[in-house]
């Protein structure tokens, strides 16, 4: 199962954690604030949908990406991320998303 924090606050844009040697206390006391939202069937068979809206057009959406695009659909909130397929205007035009 995995599990999706998420953000009730508007406006704030936290950290992005890849550091090798990893801080793990610092990333969790810098995601206190959201919420966790278990991903199940359902939000898998969101992201299967969503996958398929956007196909064959580029980007291709991995797993994590079209989870990340199906919770922000079944919460109806927009997805906020820098990462450059879900930014992608083809994406776009199936999920809401801001860029950071």
């Amino acid at each position: 199962m995995y599990r999706i924090h998420t953000n009730s606050r508007q406006g704030d844009r936290g950290r992005t954690y890849h550091l090798p040697e990893g801080d793990v206390a610092g990333a969790r006391a810098d995601l206190a604030w959201g919420d966790v939202y278990d991903v199940d069937e359902r939000t898998a068979v969101t992201a299967g949908e969503i996958a398929d809206e956007i196909w064959p057009s580029v980007p291709y959406l991995d797993e994590p990406d079209a989870l990340i695009a199906a919770v922000g659909r079944e919460l109806d909130t927009p997805v906020v991320s820098g990462d450059g397929d879900l930014t992608h205007p083809e994406t776009k035009t199936v999920v809401e998303v801001e860029e950071y």
